[in-house]
């Protein structure tokens, strides 16, 4: 259960990193869907576990130490203490609701305020540095054509 709970806050974590980059740079984010996706479905595995749990809760019942029935309810838990659990797991849940509607919020900002697209930026600065010979790439030229000179 702790390592679906630490998927979930991994995901939106990642989900609100990439919506401050879009923000801070004005540029539309071309990774932002996928992003989202892996948080809904770490929310969904989430919520499997918690469904899962419920086969395993026995209500709080006064058992007592010499009874017979102690050792049938040993695979049972009691919901006392999976509450804050569930709690948790609950506020997970509904910050990651949260982190969607956010990401609405700035998908609808960036089109007001017309953001560029990171791909066609990516794509001029690749177009830019085929065309373009960096002085490093130069002395790299030089030096080798000296070391074959000596040979």
């Amino acid at each position: 259960m702790s390592n679906v709970c630490l998927n979930v806050s991994s995901n939106s974590s990642c989900v609100i990193k990439e919506l401050a980059k879009t923000i801070k740079t004005l540029k539309k984010s071309s990774s932002i869907d996928f992003l989202v996706e892996e948080m809904s479905s770490a929310v969904q595995d989430l919520q499997n576990e918690i469904k899962s749990l419920s086969n395993l809760l026995s209500p709080a019942e006064l058992i007592l130490p010499g009874s017979k029935e102690t050792e049938k309810t040993t695979s049972t838990i009691h919901l006392l203490e999976v509450l804050p659990v569930v709690i948790l797991s609950s506020l997970l849940i509904d910050i990651s609701s949260r982190i969607q509607d956010i990401v609405k919020t700035v998908e609808e900002l960036a089109n007001v305020a017309e953001f560029k697209a990171e791909a066609d930026d990516k794509a001029k600065q690749n177009q830019a540095n085929i065309n373009r010979i960096v002085p490093s790439q130069q002395n790299d030229d030089q030096q080798t054509m000296k070391a074959l000179e000596r040979v």
